[in-house]
């Protein structure tokens, strides 16, 4: 599955936009992102990252790759929480997994996907029975 994404600041402009592809329940990729000029650092691709992070771990998606600038890297391991992929990973995942896109002097970073919260709802409280007949 490949998917595009944005975030919308408002309806007429596009502040962040990524590429995210699927490979399965093994791997997920994120080969590209930007976000627009004078919209750096407001949380715009936070906000964004996260839904995509949540979705990824709906669908029961265990990791999540990228290639990285090494003027990007820190970013991505201390805001992110991704580490530097070792070579024996990127081969298995390249094995098993199509494409995966590699940019010439980038690192390829991963992160697992932290499990999806289901919450249940209590169907006997009044919040819910409120939520139900209302």
């Amino acid at each position: 599955m490949n998917a595009g994404w944005a975030s919308r600041r408002k309806p007429s402009s596009v502040v962040s936009a990524g590429i995210l592809r699927v490979f399965g329940r093994e791997v997920a990729e994120l080969p590209l992102v930007a976000t627009s000029n004078g919209h750096h650092g407001k949380g715009y691709f936070q906000i964004l990252f996260s839904c995509n992070e949540r979705l990824l771990a709906f669908l029961n998606v265990k990791n999540l790759v990228l290639p990285a600038a090494e003027e990007a890297v820190a970013i991505w391991t201390d805001k992110f929480g991704f580490k530097k992929m070792k070579p024996n990973q990127l081969i298995k995942y390249r094995r098993s997994c199509c494409q995966m896109v590699n940019f010439k002097g980038t690192s390829m970073l991963q992160k697992m996907v932290p499990q999806c919260r289901v919450i249940k709802p209590d169907y006997e409280s009044e919040d819910a029975k409120y939520l139900l007949y209302s």
